[in-house]
């Protein structure tokens, strides 16, 4: 197979790297072919990449952490769905959401922070945690700070939980390819997948998150975006989603 890049010679002939190089070479048909939906992703990451660059002398810091953690889950995302793996975006998105809502939840719950620092120390450390950040308490932190986002973020989250995120019929059963024998069933599922339904949601869903973790982030960062006017860049970012 010829590559795309430099490579050793050997890489692409064995069944993992093969995979890979493969995952590669329809990150750039998809560059080439959606370039609307790659715009409005690139366009999200920039934003979340500028607020992340201007948070000096900030007082919510740690939330930060949780920030780049949103970020980084998002652009794991954006990888996948480029190389057309939707069976494993969803997956990452539910990350993304979640670290959105940590992040807001220790901001006005700033005590708690040392109670989820804790959480390795022991069993009963760990069920403190569990016990407190429950995607309950979460998202229904979310509703007591912003009602219309908190409605989103729900929504987005059932989304991942019910197309990857967990291993539910619509995160299975929809990438499954049945072709009938004369004798045989044989059933293919789809690591790769073209269709064209499949990837356009996955595509407007990788940007719904990426919108909805940023306007999570903005209840914490707010004279922040004011500043740097990211509210309204995230405002045309989200037209038509």
């Amino acid at each position: 197979m010829p590559k795309t890049y430099d490579a050793p010679n050997d890489w692409g002939e064995d069944p993992l790297s093969g995979f890979i190089e493969q995952a590669w070479r329809n990150s750039i048909a998809s560059f080439a072919n959606h370039r609307k939906e790659y715009e409005r992703l690139r366009d999200i990451h920039i934003l979340y990449t500028d607020l992340i660059r201007n948070l000096n002398n900030s007082p919510d810091w740690f939330v930060g952490f949780f920030l780049m953690r949103a970020h980084s889950a998002y652009l794991a995302a954006v990888r996948l769905v480029l190389s057309t793996q939707v069976a494993d975006v969803y997956i990452v998105l539910r990350g993304c959401l979640e670290s959105s809502l940590y992040g807001l939840y220790l901001s006005g719950h700033p005590k708690s922070a040392e109670t989820w620092i804790r959480r390795g120390e022991n069993e009963a450390s760990k069920r403190l945690v569990k016990n407190e950040f429950t995607i309950k308490n979460v998202l229904g932190n979310l509703e007591t700070v912003d009602p219309a986002e908190a409605s989103v973020a729900s929504v987005l989250y059932e989304r991942t939980i019910d197309y990857g995120g967990h291993p539910n019929a619509n995160g299975i059963l929809t990438l499954l390819q049945q072709t009938e024998g004369q004798d045989s069933t044989l059933f293919e599922f789809q690591y790769l997948s073209g269709n064209s339904s499949r990837l356009n949601f996955a595509w407007k869903s990788t940007a719904q998150v990426g919108v909805c973790s940023l306007r999570i982030f903005q209840n914490v960062f707010r004279h922040r975006f004011d500043i740097l006017q990211l509210g309204d860049r995230l405002d045309v970012l989200a037209r038509g989603l």
